[in-house]
């Protein structure tokens, strides 16, 4: 099972201060950090590697790059691929086992839905306004047959999303 997991602003940003990690609330983060534990491999991009915090992770990262990322001398658990997204979550299933968690951003992310490689989607919204990178909720949403919402508390909503709608 591929899980993806996204936090975005509650004006749709996806990056604020250069980093997902300042729309992050108490309550996603707890509900994140829950989530990830149960992985048997997390997926990134090269620009989520470079901007967010993957010195330790709970099990193997992969990194998808075209470029060397520094990451890979500061996680002892990190490994760095130069082919598509949708190749990489292949391989990783291979590898590690079914249990791959996509914790890229929007743009990665995007890729990985229109492939039809994302079962479940954990999309937080967080109260955080005025970011960039700005996505458009309800075309995330609309990837999946079964939208669960659930109030984690502090006005931040998680939406559970599974049954993928196969792309055309």
């Amino acid at each position: 099972m591929v899980t993806a997991a996204l936090v975005v602003g509650a004006d749709g940003s996806s990056v604020l201060n250069n980093s997902s990690t300042a729309l992050s609330t108490p309550e996603d983060h707890k509900e994140f950090l829950a989530r990830r534990r149960q992985s048997d491999c997390i997926i990134i991009g090269g620009k989520t590697a470079q901007r967010e915090s993957y010195g330790k992770t709970p099990c193997p990262l992969v990194i998808v790059s075209h470029q060397h990322p520094a990451l890979l001398e500061v996680n002892p658990q990190s490994h760095w691929w130069n082919m598509s997204p949708a190749s990489a979550v292949d391989k990783a299933e291979e590898i590690f086992g079914q249990r791959v968690t996509v914790e890229g951003g929007a743009d990665f992310l995007t890729l990985l839905l229109a492939a039809g490689k994302i079962d479940q989607l954990n999309l937080t919204v967080t109260p955080r306004v005025g970011g960039e990178k700005k996505v458009v909720i309800p075309e995330l949403l609309a990837y999946f047959s079964q939208v669960e919402i659930k109030d984690l508390g502090g006005e931040t909503i998680l939406y559970e999303c599974t049954q993928p709608i196969t792309p055309n």
